[in-house]
């Protein structure tokens, strides 16, 4: 829970710059990728499997919409690594992988909030990023380039993407680390020909179910969905947001709490950050109108929904 919290301390820091940006959509191609609940290999988030190099390696990323490098632990882990799942990925296995060069605009172009380039005087010298993240978490390695197999048939050649070499925080047996923000390095901006920089998620429920990451504008849609469009969040050019309209409690909107309650700044909608927060109003009343209904259900329903709540 504490570093949760400093992850929305880092996120709310962010929101001080005025680097908003509005983006056209249009329907594309879309390829759909199963979401589990990372909790199966030790993580509090949720993971999908790309494959990457040639032959592909199969790993397990958490895929965050708060951050915008996609990277994976890399042999030989010159500094430290963490223990994962999947086998640690090693580039000198890979006939496609190349390292990006301290001379490289891509290096130079690296930097965004979290993430930046380091290099040495030498010409040829590799590119060094260094990613800290808001709850601490760190990846430090080669920013290189690889194939990227999303799936069978949706392969990005030269997809930039860290090979971290030294690896610290509460990665909890995933092979790293997908960004999903707006920065150019980010694989919805990479993969921008393909998918319009259009992406959907369905979070699995359970630990036992299956959700979705979806790239693209899907024509394929399912009744028991309810689709929430993400927005643009002012002050920032990274983060999703929310357009929150109300908030209800036991069918019974807040009469406190509405659209405009949220107008100022939005909500950011975080895969990466587990506890949900609000303002301390909109939190109160919350808080005073969840006691009311809960006060006045009776005693047998309360025990059957802590129940199913421990279970």
């Amino acid at each position: 829970m504490n570093l949760d919290n400093e992850r929305v301390k880092y996120i709310q820091s962010r929101l001080s710059k005025n680097l908003g940006r509005e983006n056209t959509v249009k329907d594309l191609d879309s390829t759909t990728l199963p979401a589990e609940s990372g909790s199966l290999i030790g993580s509090a988030n949720y993971v999908v499997v790309v494959g990457l190099g040639t032959p592909k390696r199969d790993l397990s990323l958490v895929f965050d919409t708060g951050s915008d490098l996609t990277w994976t632990q890399c042999e030989p882990c010159a500094g430290s690594c963490y223990k994962q799942q999947d086998a640690i990925f090693d580039p000198s296995k890979s006939s496609s992988y190349t390292n990006i060069t301290c001379t490289s605009s891509l290096c130079t172009q690296l930097t965004s909030d979290g993430i930046k380039s380091e290099c040495s005087s030498s010409t040829d010298a590799s590119c060094i990023y260094d990613a800290k993240y808001g709850d601490n978490s760190t990846s430090v390695g080669f920013l290189s380039q690889e194939r990227l197999t999303i799936t069978a048939t949706d392969i990005v050649d030269d997809f930039l993407f860290g090979c971290g070499q030294d690896n610290e925080g509460l990665f909890n047996g995933s092979a790293g680390l997908m960004g999903l923000g707006r920065h150019p390095i980010s694989i919805v901006q990479q993969t921008s020909s393909n998918y319009n920089k259009i992406f959907s998620y369905c979070l699995p429920a359970t630990s036992s179910s299956l959700g979705h990451l979806t790239f693209g504008a899907s024509a394929a849609t399912n009744a028991s969905l309810i689709y929430t469009p993400l927005s643009t969040i002012s002050g920032d050019n990274s983060f999703y947001g929310l357009d929150i309209v109300s908030i209800s409690v036991g069918g019974t909107k807040l009469p406190a709490v509405s659209s405009s309650t949220f107008s100022a700044g939005g909500s950011i909608i975080d895969s990466g950050t587990v506890i949900t927060r609000l303002a301390p109003t909109v939190y109160a009343a919350l808080r005073s109108a969840f006691r009311r209904v809960w006060r006045s259900t009776p005693l047998p329903t309360r025990l059957a929904y802590l129940t199913r709540v421990m279970i």
